[in-house]
């Protein structure tokens, strides 16, 4: 695994490492769920949750990874996150678990790619769905 290469600033990058398998058009991320992070001291104070919207921007960020590699991008490009098709949530994502989320590329429709998402603590399931990024700049890919 090596650190992601994103467009995003250090205070909104959601995964720690990635690994690209460029032939199977998938990725495997790790974050650590930090206790110090301040989202922690807000939601929920007492009850600390990761909020599950950023559960879809770790698989949002870690499926850019890939798409990112897969089009041959030099530099991070703003690929955006333009459509949650379906997420669940089936556990809380708590301070100081070590999440993997994995995505693969399942479609891919011009400007925009649709990825399976799964995301896990150990063996057990936290939130999953799919997604679409679209490509942001018009001189990307």
């Amino acid at each position: 695994m090596s650190s992601p290469q994103l467009p995003h600033g250090p205070g909104f990058t959601w995964i720690d490492e990635v690994e690209i398998d460029r032939e199977g058009a998938r990725a495997r991320a790790k974050t650590f769920l930090d206790p110090s992070l301040p989202v922690f001291a807000d939601h929920f104070p007492g009850r600390a949750v990761f909020p599950g919207v950023l559960l879809v921007e770790c698989g949002a960020q870690t499926a850019g990874c890939l798409w990112s590699e897969l089009l041959g991008l030099a530099e991070p490009q703003p690929l955006l996150l333009a459509q949650i098709l379906g997420f669940q949530f089936k556990q809380a994502a708590l301070p100081g678990q070590t999440l993997t989320v994995e995505v693969k590329r399942e479609r891919v429709y011009g400007r925009l790619a649709e990825f399976s998402v799964s995301i896990r603590e150990s063996d057990n399931p936290v939130a999953g769905g799919r997604i679409l990024l679209a490509l942001g700049n018009a001189n990307a890919g």
